[in-house]
């Protein structure tokens, strides 16, 4: 599949699951599950799906000065379901870590979109940028740092979700800041983590 598909598809997938859930919300009731077909992803949970919420430990990884990823164990509060997981992850990143000598992969105001798990095991997140920015320039150890941060601590915490593909306002970018190539999903790597 050609990037230019693949961005379109994604963009696809994105607007159903606004859709979706603007539908959900106007009835005051749960939205059907889409039905799969063989051009869209099967989600894994709907992002709709009612569940009770609990509260589970989860390893956040932030970058840190020396350009590694530090893990900062975290009580993390959302319902069962990967979706709600991932969504739980990544809001905790863009808050920011809580130790001082760590940072947040991206800029404040960054805020999540939409998130879709599929049945094989890809995590598609949406960020969105303040007043509708770009992804933040950086060196490439800071793009390094930022996209693994989000990487590893979804795919290293779901396990529903072994892979991510990062999009940036509702599109597939072919890199954040033109040093690391996100047109496909990204596994975890453990390497980058401090003391490895």
């Amino acid at each position: 599949m050609s990037r230019r598909a693949a961005a379109i598809l994604i963009a696809a997938i994105v607007i159903a699951a606004a859709g979706v859930l603007l539908l959900a919300r106007r009835a005051n009731r749960p939205a059907p599950a889409p039905a799969p077909t063989t051009a869209q992803p099967v989600p894994l949970a709907s992002p709709s799906a009612a569940s009770s919420t609990t509260t589970w430990t989860a390893t956040l990884y932030f970058p840190g000065a020396d350009g590694r990823l530090h893990p900062e164990p975290r009580r993390v509060e959302s319902a069962a379901d990967p979706v709600a997981r991932v969504r739980a992850l990544v809001g905790e990143l863009l808050a920011g870590p809580r130790t001082g000598a760590l940072v947040r992969p991206l800029p404040e105001g960054t805020a999540l979109g939409a998130v879709l798990v599929t049945t094989d095991k890809v995590a598609y997140v949406d960020l969105r940028g303040a007043a509708g920015a770009g992804p933040p320039p950086s060196g490439s150890t800071q793009e390094t740092a930022t996209v693994y941060s989000l990487v590893d601590s979804v795919a290293l915490n779901v396990p529903e979700a072994e892979r991510v593909a990062l999009l940036w306002n509702g599109v597939q970018p072919e890199s954040f800041a033109g040093h690391l190539d996100l047109t496909h999903p990204l596994a975890a790597d453990r390497s980058l983590a401090a003391g490895n």
